[in-house]
């Protein structure tokens, strides 16, 4: 099979000139025995750690698979903290009691492995963590987790044709222990270090309000919201319109004394009401907030920031391995992994580092891109790491894989992104498919080089799209899609058990939905109200603050 180099070009994954030239590079790790240590047991770290276990038997006997995670389950962050966040504590996740999905949970699973029946098509952060788990369970993934085992510090240990990383972990009880391995995979996730901007002002503005309970000014970011009655009797100013900061001033607008929500001005969504509408903050005084059209308000005494995270790797920062600077270094010229706290570069294929200091496949990042389903998307992405571990010859020169980073940041840029800071971004930058063809084309990439690519249960999709047309379809359809369960909620319980009954394997729910978008579509229409020219170009992550107006 030898596809057209064309088809590989949009997110910089490239064929080598010539498929059929060349040596083979000499794989890194021996054939009969490789040790790979997986960091994290969310999403993306179950879906490297399965990815793996779905290699042929003879190809990955002998091989030592171990997953670290730090805390006391699976699920990333979709596992409750048992704390009350504690500032300036981090919490371990931003996971707040009234979080449900924000698109259909069909459109966000693991290949082949649907939702169990009778689950709301707009699901609970219980249903999805209940989903984590069960997936776990059912591929038997828990042999090889360790959990309460913090990964402290990793090192590279070689050049970059061979070595070890050399592996800090922090057991349950304290105990610090030291492993080998000859493969890195970060899944990790990126909600941890909240991103906080630096304002004029701001702490003489937290200082001038009054001490008491009731007037004492604070800033947040939203890592620690968890309930919106909190601020049933304060003014409140979110900042952000990300999906962090939508999804708190749905809960808090309705709630607060009164809210101002800050966003960019070149956003066309509407705030939630009965949220005002602000642009970004300018600065702050010691009795007022300013915004950039001059306008203040003097009554606001809580300020939640929705400003997003910080891409972070600890444990790869303390060894070495990954350098930060500042976004106003070009790092274009230096050599080696660096992140200036928004995008990691180069990674080919948003996943594999270059580098003169690493063999080419010992450290993979699963799990950076932004804006896609994420099940999905680090599936594709494990399944690519995984063969390529496996033979490492499958990856092109460094030179190429460089080359197909250097293009899609001139793309990026050619569209007007500073790909320094949307570099990991889908959806927003050329349309929500983007994803969806980063995901195939990372799995015909494999097949177009004779890899033996196995997607979800064995002896089903081994062969065509990794994306079936109905996951194209429903991410298309999905403003009709969600549209269409908020009115099914809005008529009650009889009608949500009329629409999931008898709804249980992948192809169902996938039916379920298309009769959904065409129900709502026909709803539309009979109501004179056709699904707004807003609302069809609104991004996956969007549509609850969208609809929350609708409906």
């Amino acid at each position: 099979m030898r596809l057209s180099q064309a088809f590989f070009t949009l997110l910089g994954i490239g064929f080598s000139k010539d498929l059929d030239s060349g040596q083979p590079q000499q794989p890194h790790g021996t054939l009969d025995h490789k040790s790979i240590a997986i960091v994290g047991a969310g999403t993306a770290g179950l879906a490297a750690l399965k990815s793996l276990l779905d290699l042929p038997i003879e190809v990955r006997s002998g091989w030592e698979i171990i997953l670290y995670e730090q805390r006391r389950g699976v699920g990333g962050v979709w596992l409750p903290d048992p704390n009350t966040p504690n500032p300036p504590h981090l919490p371990e996740t931003p996971l707040y009691p009234g979080l449900r999905t924000n698109t259909p949970h069909p459109t966000m699973t693991y290949p082949n492995f649907p939702f169990p029946p009778g689950t709301p098509l707009i699901a609970s952060h219980k249903d999805v963590l209940a989903y984590h788990e069960s997936y776990a369970a059912h591929y038997n993934l828990t042999v090889h987790i360790r959990l309460n085992h913090t990964v402290l510090r990793t090192s590279w240990e070689g050049d970059a044709s061979a070595g070890r990383w050399k592996v800090r972990v922090r057991r349950r009880g304290g105990e610090v222990v030291e492993r080998e391995f000859d493969h890195l995979i970060d899944a990790s996730g990126h909600n941890h270090y909240p991103r906080v901007p630096h304002w004029e002002g701001l702490d003489g503005w937290l200082q001038g309000g009054g001490q008491d309970g009731q007037n004492k000014r604070e800033a947040l970011h939203s890592i620690y919201y968890r309930d919106p009655n909190v601020y049933a009797n304060r003014t409140v100013v979110i900042v952000g319109d990300g999906a962090s900061g939508r999804d708190v001033a749905l809960q808090v607008a309705p709630v607060a004394r009164k809210t101002y929500h800050s966003i960019n001005p070149n956003s066309t969504l509407p705030v939630a009401p009965p949220a005002i509408r602000k642009p970004r903050i300018t600065r702050f005084n010691s009795s007022a907030v300013i915004f950039d059209d001059g306008t203040a308000t003097f009554s606001a005494d809580t300020l939640l920031l929705g400003t997003g995270y910080e891409v972070r790797v600890p444990f790869l920062s303390d060894g070495g391995a990954l350098r930060t600077f500042p976004l106003s270094v070009n790092t274009s010229s230096v050599d080696g992994l660096t992140s200036n706290s928004y995008y990691i570069r180069p990674l080919y294929a948003l996943s594999v580092p270059i580098t003169s200091s690493l063999p080419p496949n010992a450290l993979y990042f699963i799990g950076l891109p932004v804006h896609a389903s994420n099940c999905a998307s680090t599936t594709a992405q494990s399944i690519f790491a995984a063969h390529t571990i496996a033979n490492s010859s499958l990856l092109p020169s460094r030179d190429e894989m460089l080359a197909g980073v250097l293009e899609r940041e001139a793309r990026l840029r050619q569209k007007g992104f500073n790909p320094l800071k949307t570099g990991h971004r889908f959806g927003d930058l050329a349309g929500r498919m983007e994803s969806k063809d980063y995901e195939d084309e990372l799995v015909a990439w494999l097949r177009a080089r004779g890899a033996r690519v196995r997607v979800g249960e064995p002896g089903r999709r081994d062969d065509g799209a990794f994306n079936e047309p109905w996951r194209r379809q429903s991410w298309s359809d999905l403003g009709l899609i969600v549209a269409g369960w908020k009115r099914v909620e809005k008529a009650g319980e009889a009608q949500v058990r009329e629409w999931l009954d008898g709804v249980e394997t992948e192809e169902e729910w996938a039916d379920m939905m298309r009769r959904l978008a065409e129900w709502e579509r026909k709803k539309q229409a009979e109501e004179g109200a056709a699904l707004s020219p807003e609302l069809s170009q609104v991004r996956p992550g969007e549509e609850d603050w969208w609809l929350e107006t609708l409906y």
